[in-house]
């Protein structure tokens, strides 16, 4: 439980993401990366399957956190 409680302190503000397409756009953009100006560097990289399946599990465990300590 205190584990849980830590990550609730790192996100005590709103969540962006409201809706099922902003999750969405949020992934693409991850998988996507962001490219620096400057030919051939990144701002970031592109994220790797795992990792963007990570980071959405991830959120998913923190989404429904919130909505179960909620309903309490």
């Amino acid at each position: 439980m205190a584990k849980r409680s830590r990550i609730f302190d790192l996100l005590s503000g709103p969540i962006p993401w409201r809706t099922a397409d902003e999750v969405q756009d949020w992934i693409r953009r991850r998988e996507a990366g962001q490219q620096d100006p400057e030919p051939g560097r990144w701002i970031r990289r592109p994220a790797a399957p795992k990792s963007t399946a990570n980071r959405h599990g991830l959120l998913w465990c923190v989404i429904q956190a919130a909505i179960e300590a909620a309903a309490r």
